[in-house]
Parts: structure tokens; C-alpha cells; sequence
């Protein structure tokens, strides 16, 4: 009776090793196959930063020509009035 049990205890432990070492080996390749997802998103998250900023550079670019356009009208408006005035004047 002492032999049987031991043979099944033992068996059950085999049958239990056995599964997780397949258990390890699953987890293994879902590691590696996630790892490598996440490797693939992070590039693809880094190009798009760089597109990104390289358009928002432009935009600042454009916003700035922009303003410096709209204050240079402001200071010819300003100088327009004058010369008007003086030539009412004059």
C-alpha cells in the first residue's frame, strides 16, 4: 500500500512539474511577444513626437511672421495717421 502511494505521489508530482513547466514556457513567449509589441509602439510613439514637433515649430514659425506682420501694420496705421495729420496742416 506504502509503494502505491508513493508511486502515485510521485506521479502527481511529475504531472505537476511537467504543467508548469508549460505554464513557464507559455508565459515566456507571451512575455516576448508583448515585449515586443511594446517595443514596436514606443518607435512608432517616438515618430510621431518627432512629426509632431517638426509641425509645431512650423506653426510657432507662422504665428510669430504672423504677429511681427499684424505689429508692423499697427506701427504703419500709426504713421499713416501721422502724416495725414500733418499734411491737414500744412
Amino acid at each position: 500500500m506504502q509503494v502505491i502511494f508513493t508511486t502515485v505521489l510521485f506521479r502527481n508530482q511529475r504531472n505537476t512539474v511537467q504543467a508548469l513547466a508549460q505554464v513557464n514556457v507559455g508565459l515566456e513567449k507571451t512575455v516576448v511577444s508583448r515585449t515586443s509589441d511594446l517595443q514596436i509602439a514606443k518607435e512608432n510613439l517616438e515618430k510621431l513626437i518627432q512629426t509632431r514637433t517638426a509641425e509645431l515649430k512650423e506653426v510657432e514659425s507662422l504665428n510669430k511672421m504672423m504677429v511681427d506682420r499684424e505689429l508692423k501694420m499697427i506701427e504703419l496705421k500709426k504713421e499713416n495717421e501721422t502724416l495725414k495729420s500733418k499734411l491737414q496742416t500744412a
